[in-house]
């Protein structure tokens, strides 16, 4: 009797086994590929996705970045997170999403208004 039951409960695991792996891998069919855009973790964020990110239209954002480097210009140094943090490759300005949260999370503790 416990030859047979043995040979049960192996032949039990191994269908609950095979049964379980069908499960996990028909999870993932039909599963759609995220974009490139889509991706939370991608290090830099062109103009059009950052304004997005940030609720605006782009000329808003351009309008913003615009009056930041105004103010930026003539001075020799500022708090971190005063103005949106970006770097310039070719003439391209691009965002850093970690920098933009914690620019976002500065500015909310200050009472300025950009559009005076």
């Amino acid at each position: 009797m416990s030859k047979n039951l043995l040979a049960i409960s192996i032949f039990v695991l191994s269908l609950a086994l095979l049964y379980n792996g069908y499960q996990l891998g028909k999870e993932h069919v039909g599963e759609k590929i995220p974009e490139q855009n889509e991706i939370p973790g991608k290090g830099l964020m062109t103009m059009e996705e950052t304004a997005k990110y940030l609720s605006l239209n782009e000329q808003q954002f351009v309008d913003l970045i615009n009056v930041q480097q105004k103010e930026r210009e003539p001075l020799e140094s500022f708090d971190t997170y005063r103005f949106i943090p970006f770097i310039e490759i070719k003439e391209e300005k691009l965002f850093n999403r970690v920098q933009l949260d914690e620019w976002i999370k500065h500015n909310s503790m200050i009472w300025e208004k950009w559009n005076e």
